[in-house]
């Protein structure tokens, strides 16, 4: 099995954390549609109607760039800069493709994936020059296709959900989802499963991975909202590990939640929030504790299918997209509560259906992965945890290195390693005490990983 680095260098704590200076919000009534920006500080000032977009479009950044895909009818690409908000380009991806996902692998080289095709595009993210194709049939059900749909990438491993429905059924959701992982360095598919015949994926926990793929960097997991089939209780959101290269199960189940999940994104701590839709077609901003599998409370509740995407900022906003007939707009909450900061949705004319944000330090190209060689911690396991879990970390031998366990705000509670890394793997056990001796309370803490080569987190889950 392929191996990656799941080591990045992120800032976890949300005082340090750099601010979204602006949303791009897009607005549509599936007739026509255009895009917008949003500042993320009061007096929360907005520059409504840009330019145009296709009536179905969903937005993704990065870098500097925005990247509009025109879905279903549109088949293209429309790029925007994101300082001037001008429309730079315009390129196709194919008649009759449909594409739902775009991930910028490096300057020169992007991935789009087609609903309604048997393969992934890889284009020039500028230019929309056609750099090759990767086959997908191989994860198509009867119907002759995978139904791909959204995707993260993960170093030089991009992961691309596979719904797999029935369409002559009605697109049910008939057949087992997968994430199809590809390795970009050599455009093939990766197997993730060489003991059974041909090349296989991911198998997830649920089906139909209908919402956004979302690369954590907090957990270091990817997030997967998979909502089963709509009218039943029978999905969940699960963490995949991109280092492992597998499913780890829900974290919360929509029997849990008590509807259909949606669009879900995670706070700094067990917090989690995620659109829902209930049994009568009602739309709720819904909060859980993701450690717990546990439900929260309905930040909003609404009559009608109304909240379409949601997003959360570190500093805590989210911002929830809501298509009421008679005062759409986008809504502002502040985390890890659920307090609306505004006294209603803030206004863009058409009913606001997608937002993406703008984060100052988005890299300008894909992640770079640390080699192996380099400074990592692996999974801790088990986690959670008690009353011991195992800690692996790895770095260049010779270098000095630090292992702490701080709690969520920073202050260091016990020192694991201090001193020169081995040539090997180091293993290291922690029982949940503090430098003292004395048992901590259940909880989440971080076990960083510091040298001159950064620093690499997890977070620790400990029940007593």
């Amino acid at each position: 099995m392929q191996r990656i680095a799941g080591a990045f260098l992120v800032s976890l704590l949300v005082a340090s954390a750099a601010a979204a200076e602006q949303a791009f919000v897009l607005s549509t009534d599936f007739a026509t549609g255009y895009y917008s920006t949003l500042d993320l500080s009061p007096p929360y000032g907005r520059n409504v109607a840009i330019a145009s977009t296709c009536a179905d479009a969903v937005a993704r950044i990065h870098g500097n760039r925005v990247y509009i895909l025109g879905r279903f009818g549109c088949d293209h690409v429309q790029v925007v800069d994101g300082t001037s908000g001008a429309t730079l380009n315009q390129w196709s991806t194919g008649p009759g493709t449909n594409p739902h996902d775009i991930e910028v692998f490096a300057p020169d080289k992007a991935y789009v994936s087609n609903y309604d095709q048997t393969y992934v595009g890889i284009f020039h993210p500028q230019t929309g020059a056609s750099l090759g194709q990767i086959d997908l049939s191989s994860f198509a059900d009867a119907d002759g296709l995978p139904e791909m749909d959204e995707m993260a990438l993960v170093g030089n491993l991009l992961f691309v959900a596979v719904e797999r429905l029935d369409r002559p059924g009605g697109f049910a959701a008939s057949n087992p989802s997968y994430l199809a992982v590809i390795d970009c360095s050599t455009d093939q598919l990766v197997d993730v499963d060489p003991n059974t015949s041909g090349v296989q994926g991911i198998l997830l926990s649920g089906r139909q991975p209908i919402g956004e793929v979302n690369y954590d960097p907090v957990r270091e997991k990817i997030v997967v909202s998979e909502v089963g089939n709509f009218g039943v209780l029978d999905g969940g959101v699960e963490f995949v590990d991109p280092v492992t290269l597998a499913a780890e199960g829900f974290f919360v189940s929509e029997a849990t939640l008590g509807g259909d999940v949606g669009p879900v994104r995670l706070y700094a701590d067990c917090t989690g929030y995620v659109v829902i839709s209930e049994p009568d077609f009602d739309t709720a901003l819904v909060r859980f504790d993701w450690c717990t599998g546990g439900f929260g409370a309905a930040c909003l509740t609404t009559s009608g299918f109304r909240l379409t995407d949601l997003e959360i900022h570190t500093d805590g906003t989210i911002l929830v997209t809501d298509r009421d007939l008679l005062s759409p707009g986008v809504r502002l909450f502040r985390a890890p509560g659920c307090t609306e900061i505004t006294s209603g949705a803030l206004d863009f004319g058409l009913p606001p259906n997608d937002i993406a944000l703008f984060l100052p330090d988005t890299p300008s190209a894909s992640p770079s992965l640390p080699p192996l060689a380099a400074l990592r911690l692996l999974p801790a396991r088990p986690n959670p945890f008690n009353p011991a879990t195992t800690l692996l970390f790895e770095a260049p031998a010779g270098e000095p290195v630090v292992l702490e366990i701080l709690d969520l705000r920073g202050r260091r509670l016990a020192t694991l390693w201090d001193g020169i890394a081995p040539a090997q793997q180091t293993r290291l056990v922690w029982n949940g005490n503090d430098r003292s001796g004395r048992s901590l309370p259940t909880g989440q803490y971080l076990a960083v990983l510091r040298s001159s080569q950064g620093q690499s987190t997890q977070r620790l889950t400990l029940l007593r």
